[in-house]
């Protein structure tokens, strides 16, 4: 197996939201991505930080907003409602390389974020899990549950010079740690974009633009997968620090 995690990241400026509100929407994406990928149903959600037992989405949906209020974050220790709270569930009790963990930091006074991922810190995404549908219906619930100004899918490795070195294609070097697999720009950022045609796209109902690199398992030693998530990463950064 190689060093490579596969995950999702979704970003968004600060949205306020009640506690109740807040749990609503985390747990309305978990139903979602069970809906559409029904393998991945199991979800255990933490309670409590730290927690080492989990409890089932019907009941979180039974104790909100306890249970998003419980889940502060805890900033040096100490609980810190300037960065809102840290919501965390996993399909599996034990972590796995074929483990599914879905995250939400949100609530602050800050940028909020959710994230979804295969594998865990230094556990590497078993490659069998990882499949263009399951990321494309994770991806998709994520956006109908969250006002979401941008988003993608991708492959990251940490490691120096763990990507292949490919012949006439040079990375985007903003991110050396990172392919773009999928990427989605909302409509205001994706206002009068028209990519390359040979870069698959579609608009959203709210008429975003998804981007596409590879319509199965992103491989960073494929020249044209890598061709079109070096341009699905050029297009994000000119977009997203346009000003």
């Amino acid at each position: 197996m190689n060093s490579y995690q596969y995950a999702i990241s979704a970003k968004w400026r600060f949205e306020p939201l009640s506690p109740t509100e807040i749990g609503d929407r985390f747990l309305r994406t978990l139903d979602l991505i069970v809906q559409q990928a029904p393998q991945t149903a199991g979800w255990g959600i933490t309670p409590e930080p730290y927690a080492k037992s989990s409890m089932s989405i019907d009941e979180a949906r039974g104790r909100l907003p306890q249970w998003v209020e419980n889940n502060i974050a805890m900033i040096d220790g100490e609980p810190d409602a300037g960065y809102g709270y840290r919501l965390h569930a996993r399909n599996k009790r034990e972590l796995r390389h074929q483990s599914l963990g879905f995250s939400a930091a949100i609530g602050g006074e800050y940028a909020d974020a959710i994230d979804f991922e295969v594998g865990w810190t230094g556990l590497p995404s078993d490659p069998d899990v990882v499949t263009y549908p399951l990321f494309k219906a994770a991806l998709s619930s994520i956006l109908s549950a969250w006002s979401c100004d941008s988003a993608y899918a991708y492959v990251f490795n940490n490691k120096p010079g763990g990507f292949p070195a490919i012949p006439g294609i040079t990375p985007n070097p903003s991110v050396p740690y990172h392919r773009f697999w999928i990427g989605y720009l909302s409509a205001k950022h994706a206002d009068g974009l028209k990519p390359s045609s040979d870069l698959p796209v579609e608009r959203t109902p709210d008429d975003g633009l998804i981007m596409t690199a590879a319509e199965s398992r992103l491989d960073p030693a494929n020249p044209d997968h890598m061709r079109r998530a070096n341009a699905i990463a050029e297009i994000m950064a000119r977009r997203l620090h346009a000003p």
